[in-house]
């Protein structure tokens, strides 16, 4: 199929209609070309039922339900994503749909994100590396992807319309990186913009992200798609790079956007570029030459494994005191199960992505089938939250109980309805009298393990210091409840890590001075300081830290090698260790490697994650792991020369079973400065800094050039013994405080010739 051809064949109302959707799941067909219709589906932890064209309701065909994109990301493990991509590609295949729309990429910026559970994690790095193993593992079933939102749409709250102000540093590091890495390395077949609006212009009208950056600079060569309902003026969309309007309107031609057309407002040849790019979708599915699929079910019990391993993996174990768990029979012979959440599990959060399950595990049944006969399992609901009403049900019943037991596995969490897309949670604490009721049980029994279903942080410091043991189960899925049993019994040693921080309170977190905005803007008043970054550069304590999770073994670090040689070639440098598991139980670790950057001419975070690895340690066993680093990953954004740059001098890596637990460490210098486009092409080399007014004065005085330049403009004030005491200062800084002696207009003279040193 020759896609530019069959542009040509078109019409202009063709062209127009093919802009807008047929209905809430198909593009429109052309019947007179033969051209059939594009089918999208919801995801991103299912795949969810689509009717035929005669059918009007859209729920009821079950779907295998994966753990949420937050528990995906807590297992650190891209291969086995990347296998949970494929699983959603052979059932969104089989359910006769083109496209799942996900996977879900936005940063956790609020722990009161509605949609936390959809998102991976808040880190930027963590969250590509899972979106590039998701959309490997699900186009290459002929599936294709349409990562979203882009962009910066990190919470609920107003999100039809609110504008989120974002300097351009903190988009650049933060908000876009996952997008970036997704659409370079994976090349999704489309992407979605988002509801809400950036620095003021809606996502869908925003020409500078989805032109300037997604098309031009990233290459991206599939279509945009807005979400659903998302755009306000469809010329505005065509010129700045929309492609598809979603769903359809009853005006099938589109009418506006017909007569702009039609007065050269938008030129013709802008909608062929994206019919073009709509039909070379179509042809990666198989639509022009018939190779679609669309039998209903196959390998389901496959697709379950695959869910079961990952809800495994997922599950934090985060206190273990005094070795409570695992479960066993020499320990604890009577166990009590409190909580209706172990009988009525929320597996999901609520919204678009919300899947009817084949079956759904209950903690409680696992947790008796796994007792089989050697314990006595007890059970009390204690209480049931609906409507956003607490009802605690039979105290006195759950006081004998916790009296009477020698463990007290406490299931709390999160209804479906308290995180769900549309609505922020409406705080950070277990809901109604939740808190209370788990102190009721720690009182009457120190052997207590606390069990929590969720998508994002919960805070716990009401209880937590009387919990004997803690695990963070997640929207773990349908097979969540067998999971968790597993863990419990120790047929499955925990290894999933934190995505996010834990803070203690709400107002520990970067968010909470701004949130959630006011008078329809938002600002990202902590820039880049986003998640752990905040919590290092404030030097607040968190209650668990990004990264952290324990397992039941021990893992020492040692043997630290670090080769950076290749970085001087625009090659990978080397970081290699050992992992040795000290413990009785074999297990799985995720070494985390980061960098830091003590001496940068721009601010950055204390550290940055780039890269991890997760291996699997039988007792006694030592393993050397090695992490590949390139320039890329040592570099910032500059907003002044819009530039990537991976500044001289030293680097020091720090390697951690968490972002707050360092086993090993090593410095390197770098000799030379890189400059580099969005795309990662490197653009210049230079050696020593690249300088400028922000330099402190010493840097400058040190480069040969930069010293020329200042004598130049500052004269015989270099020997000015004040100018020796101001070597610690940036010249910016020394105009701020002293503008007689070097006004700011001279130092944006010199700030423009230091820049154009080589």
């Amino acid at each position: 199929m020759d896609a530019k051809e069959l542009v040509n064949k078109l019409n202009l109302h063709e062209k127009v209609s093919l802009f807008v959707g047929y209905d809430n799941w198909r593009t429109r067909k052309v019947e007179r070309l033969n051209i059939p219709s594009l089918r999208v589906t919801d995801g991103p932890h299912g795949t969810r039922f689509i009717p035929d064209e005669d059918q009007t309701v859209d729920e009821g065909l079950p779907a295998v339900c994966f753990p949420t994109a937050s528990a995906m990301a807590a297992t650190w493990n891209k291969q086995l994503i990347e296998q949970v991509g494929v699983a959603l590609g052979q059932e969104t295949k089989a359910k006769g749909a083109h496209i799942l729309l996900g996977p879900a990429v936005n940063i956790h910026r609020t722990s009161l994100g509605g949609r936390n559970f959809e998102y991976f994690s808040e880190d930027p790095f963590l969250t590509g590396r899972m979106a590039v193993a998701y959309i490997n593992g699900l186009q290459s079933q002929g599936v294709g992807a349409s990562i979203k939102h882009f962009a910066c749409n990190n919470s609920e709250y107003e999100r039809m319309s609110i504008s989120s102000e974002v300097a351009a540093r903190a988009l650049h590091e933060i908000y876009l990186p996952a997008f970036r890495a997704a659409v370079l390395e994976a090349k999704p077949w489309t992407v979605m913009c988002s509801y809400n609006k950036i620095n003021g212009t809606y996502a869908s009208e925003h020409r500078y992200l989805l032109m300037t950056i997604l098309k031009e600079a990233w290459d991206f060569d599939g279509f945009v798609v807005s979400d659903w309902g998302a755009v306000h003026d469809r010329v505005k969309a065509a010129l700045a790079g929309l492609d598809l309007e979603m769903p359809g309107r009853p005006d099938w031609f589109a009418q506006e956007l017909f007569e702009a057309v039609k007065k050269k407002v938008v030129a013709e040849k802008i909608l062929d570029d994206k019919i073009f790019r709509i039909f070379r979708v179509m042809d990666k599915a198989g639509l022009f030459d018939q190779q679609t699929t669309t039998s209903r079910e196959n390998n389901i019990a496959e697709r379950e494994t695959i869910a079961y391993h990952t809800a495994c993996e997922a599950m934090v174990l985060l206190k273990n005191e005094g070795n409570i768990l695992p479960i066993s029979a020499d320990k604890y012979r009577k166990i009590g199960v409190f909580g209706y959440l172990a009988e009525q599990p929320t597996i999901e959060g609520g919204g678009s992505s919300r899947v009817t399950p084949h079956r759904i595990t209950k903690p409680l049944d696992e947790i008796k089938r796994l007792a089989n006969g050697q314990y006595d399992v007890f059970y009390e609901p204690g209480i049931i939250l609906t409507d956003n009403i607490p009802v605690i049900q039979n105290l006195d019943r759950t006081i004998e109980l916790a009296e009477k037991v020698d463990i007290a596995l406490v299931f709390a969490g999160l209804p479906e309805f308290y995180e769900t897309e549309g609505a922020d949670r409406p705080m950070m604490h277990l809901p109604g009298e939740y808190d209370s009721w788990i102190n009721t049980i720690l009182s009457h029994n120190p052997h207590t393990v606390v069990v929590l279903q969720s998508g994002s942080p919960i805070e716990m410091t009401l209880w937590v210091d009387q919990a004997a043991g803690l695990i963070e189960a997640w929207y773990a899925g349908q097979e969540g409840g067998r999971a968790v049993a597993d863990i419990l019994f120790g047929q499955v040693n925990p290894s999933g890590k934190l995505p996010m921080t834990f803070p203690r309170r709400r107002i520990d977190h970067s968010d909470y001075p701004n949130y959630p905005g006011e008078n329809g803007s938002v600002l990202y008043g902590e820039g880049i300081f986003v998640g752990y970054r905040y919590y290092d550069v404030k030097g607040i304590e968190p209650l668990f830290p990004f990264g952290y999770g324990l397992s039941y073994s021990h893992f020492e670090y040692s043997s630290l090698v670090l080769d950076m040689s290749g970085l001087q070639e625009n090659k990978a440098g080397r970081v290699e260790f050992e992992i040795k598991n000290l413990g009785k139980y074999g297990g799985k670790e995720t070494a985390q490697v980061y960098v830091h950057d003590p001496q940068s001419r721009l601010i950055r975070p204390v550290k940055e994650l780039k890269g991890f690895e997760k291996v699997w340690l039988n007792p006694g066993e030592r393993k050397k792991v090695h992490i590949d680093l390139n320039l890329w990953d040592l570099a910032y954004y500059d907003p002044a020369e819009d530039v990537w740059v991976a500044e001289c001098g030293e680097y020091e890596i720090r390697i951690g079973s968490s972002s707050r637990d360092i086993h090993l460490s090593g410095r390197f210098i770098l000799p030379e400065t890189y400059l580099f486009n969005h795309k990662g092409k490197l653009i210049k080399t230079k050696k020593g800094f690249r300088l400028s007014a922000d330099n402190l004065l010493r840097e400058i005085l040190a480069d040969e050039g930069g010293r020329k330049i200042l004598t130049k403009y500052l004269g015989d004030r270099e020997k000015d013994p004040r100018f020796s005491l101001a070597q610690g200062f940036s010249l910016r800084q020394i105009s701020l405080y002293a503008p007689g002696e070097i006004p700011p207009e001279l130092v944006a003279k010199i700030d423009r010739e230091l820049r154009a040193l080589d």
